[in-house]
């Protein structure tokens, strides 16, 4: 559903991104906790929170597998034409070092259960915001040079 999103005036790509990367979060957030509330039960009262939580983690989960195919689309038009390709593929290492880096994140439950999950709630929450600074490009041309790239996008008499 998220290309019919992401080419709505409302949102844009812009707010589909942020939005999705904000709900990723926020499911790993309330995930976390449910976890950690039926881990703590004795007698078995909330046991319905590991149910409560898998589904979370599945919700955003599906946010952030939406945000992989924005993240494409968007990347190719932020960057004008002359530095794309560099763009794109220094986006690309990126998300491959942090696939690299997950492992290493979740063996981080042997400190504290709810590590983990925290810090993936805190990148996905803190990414989305940062993504509300960077300019929309829905429906705006592609562009050529970063100096027209400067014009339309970072300039102050808008």
């Amino acid at each position: 559903s998220y290309p019919f999103v992401m080419d709505s005036k409302t949102l844009g790509r812009r707010g589909t991104l942020g939005y999705f990367l904000i709900g990723g979060g926020l499911c790993c957030l309330i995930s976390t906790i449910c976890l950690e509330i039926g881990a703590s039960d004795c007698e078995g009262s909330f046991a319905y929170m590991d149910t409560l939580g898998q589904v979370f983690a599945f919700t955003g989960k599906f946010f952030l597998s939406g945000t992989f195919g924005i993240d494409y689309a968007y990347s190719s038009e932020i960057y004008p034409s002359e530095i794309r390709s560099i763009g794109l593929s220094t986006c690309s290492l990126a998300a491959r070092v942090a696939g690299v880096l997950s492992p290493f994140i979740l063996s981080l439950s042997g400190l504290a259960t709810w590590l983990p999950g925290g810090i993936f709630s805190f990148l996905g929450i803190t990414a989305g915001l940062l993504t509300f600074l960077l300019p929309e490009t829905n429906g705006n041309p592609l562009l050529t040079t970063v100096k027209e790239t400067e014009e339309v996008y970072f300039s102050k008499k808008k």
